[in-house]
C-alpha cells in the first residue's frame, strides 16, 4: 500500500541500495538521521537493475538499514526522497518504485513498521533482472568487483569480512540468536508481554493471548488483575480466556485483600495479567508494595507477565496523566510505553521526549504486543504495529 507525502506518522525508512550508508547517495542523508540500524525485511526479493537494486514481493530476505529521519528534516526530506526515487504519490501506479509502508526486522528481533522503497511487481515482472544473492546489495558489489580490474580498489579483506558477516547473519536466522538492542528490561526467568489493549476478542488480541498460553513455561495458574476496570469486565475476560482453552485462572483485588495473601497468591501464579482500564492511577497504586513484590517472585521463576493497555503502560519508566507525568515501575528500563497509540498518543510522545531525551517511546497500537524473553530476545506479536520513538540522548548512528 501506498501512501500521500502528507502523511502525518514520521515512520522510519529501511534502505537496501544506494542510500545505505556505505553507498554513494547516503550524502543526502548524512547528518539528517538521527538513528540508523542494520535490519532486514523478510518475504521480498532483491534485484539488479546495473546501478542500482529494487526490492520486490517474494520469498527471501532483504537486508538493508533503518533510518529514522530528525524530526526536523523529515517532511522535507520525504518529498526528495519521493523525488529521487521518482515516486509521485497521487499516481504511484505509473511509478516503478512506490513507496510503501513494511515491516522489517531489526538485529534485535524487533519488527517495526518503516517506508520502503518498493518496486512496482507489474512493471519488474516485464524485466529480465538479475537476481542480488543473499539480497544484500554492499555485499553484491564487492563480488562484482572481485576478478575484473576493479579488484585493486577493494580494501584488503573487505569483501572476505562482508561475506563473513553474511554467513553470519544467516546463522543467527537459522538458530534464532538473539541480539543487543535498545530495549533493556527486568531480569528473570519469565516473559514479560506488553500489548496495546483494544477488543480482546479480535483476530489480533487472540493471536497474544494463545501466544502467551502456549508458550508460557511456567505451570502455575493465571492471576488477573483488576484494578484499572471493574470486576464484571474482569471476569468476562477470564470467561474468555476459558473459552480459549487456558489454564485455571482467579480474579486479583489486590487493592483490598490481606497483603501477605496477595504476595503468596502472586507468587505462585503462571501467567498474571495485568488488565486494561480506564483507571490507570488505580492500578499504579495498587500495584506497590505487596502486590509487585509477588510479581517479581512469579516472574524471576518463570512466570509470564502479561500488560493489556493501561497494565503495559504502568511497566514502563513513566505513565503519562493528561499533561503531567509520573514514576511507572520501569521493568522496560526508560521506557513511555504508549498503548492504544495514534496520532494524539505521538504528539504526547514528541513532548515526552523533548522533556526527558534520555528516555525512549514505545507506541502499542491496539491489536500489536512485543515480548522481552528471558533469553534476551525480542519477539512482536499481533499486527505487529508498534512505534519506536528515541530521545535525543538515546541516538546513535553508524550501526
Amino acid at each position: 500500500m501506498s501512501y500521500p507525502a502528507n502523511s502525518s506518522d514520521q515512520y522510519p525508512f529501511f534502505f537496501y541500495g544506494t542510500l545505505r550508508h556505505s553507498q554513494e547517495n547516503y550524502v543526502f542523508l548524512r547528518g539528517r538521521t538521527v538513528y540508523e540500524q542494520s535490519a532486514s525485511a523478510h518475504g521480498m526479493t532483491l534485484f539488479s537493475m546495473r546501478s542500482y537494486p529494487v526490492m520486490t514481493t517474494g520469498s527471501k530476505s532483504v537486508r538493508g538499514e533503518l533510518m529514522i529521519i530528525h524530526p526536523r528534516f523529515y517532511y522535507d526530506m520525504l518529498g526528495e526522497l519521493d523525488r529521487m526515487e521518482g515516486f509521485n504519490p497521487h499516481h504511484p501506479d505509473d511509478c516503478l518504485f512506490r513507496r510503501e509502508l513494511i515491516t522489517v526486522e531489526t538485529e534485535a528481533g524487533a519488527a517495526i513498521s518503516a517506508w520502503a522503497y518498493m518496486g512496482n511487481d507489474e512493471m519488474v515482472k516485464r524485466l529480465t533482472l538479475e537476481e542480488v544473492p543473499d539480497g544484500d546489495w554492499d555485499l553484491f558489489l564487492l563480488r562484482q568487483m572481485k576478478g575484473t580490474r576493479l579488484e585493486k580498489f577493494l580494501p584488503p579483506g573487505k569483501l572476505e569480512a562482508a561475506e563473513k558477516v553474511a554467513q553470519g547473519k544467516e546463522k543467527e536466522r537459522s538458530n534464532g540468536m538473539p541480539q543487543s538492542s535498545i530495549f533493556r528490561w527486568r531480569e528473570g526467568e519469565g516473559w514479560l508481554v506488553l500489548a496495546g489493549g483494544g477488543d480482546a476478542r479480535t483476530q489480533d488480541a487472540v493471536e497474544i493471548l494463545s501466544e502467551v498460553l502456549a508458550r508460557t513455561l511456567s505451570e502455575g495458574p493465571l492471576a488477573y488483575i483488576w484494578a484499572a476496570s471493574d470486576v464484571e469486565e474482569a471476569d468476562n475476560f477470564l470467561a474468555w480466556v476459558g473459552e480459549l482453552g487456558g489454564r485455571t485462572g482467579y480474579l486479583m483485588d489486590v487493592a483490598a485483600e490481606d497483603p501477605e495473601f496477595v504476595m503468596q497468591q502472586l507468587s505462585e501464579a503462571g501467567i498474571i495479567i495485568l488488565g486494561d482500564g480506564p483507571n490507570l492511577e488505580s492500578l499504579r497504586s495498587a500495584l506497590t508494595g505487596a502486590a509487585m513484590a509477588g510479581i517479581r517472585q512469579a516472574y524471576d521463576a518463570g512466570a509470564t507477565i502479561l500488560g493489556i493497555g493501561a497494565g503495559a503502560e504502568v511497566m514502563g519508566y513513566a505513565i503519562l496523566d493528561g499533561q503531567e507525568s509520573q514514576r511507572g515501575f520501569n521493568w522496560l528500563e526508560q521506557a513511555l510505553v504508549l498503548p492504544n497509540y495514534d496520532e494524539q498518543q505521538a504528539d504526547l510522545m514528541h513532548r515526552f521526549l523533548a522533556e526527558y531525551p534520555d528516555t525512549y517511546g514505545l507506541g502499542l497500537t491496539q491489536g500489536s504486543a512485543v515480548a522481552f524473553l528471558p533469553t534476551g530476545a525480542v519477539e512482536v506479536w499481533g499486527n505487529k504495529r508498534i512505534v519506536v520513538s528515541l530521545g535525543k540522548g538515546m541516538t546513535r548512528s553508524g550501526e
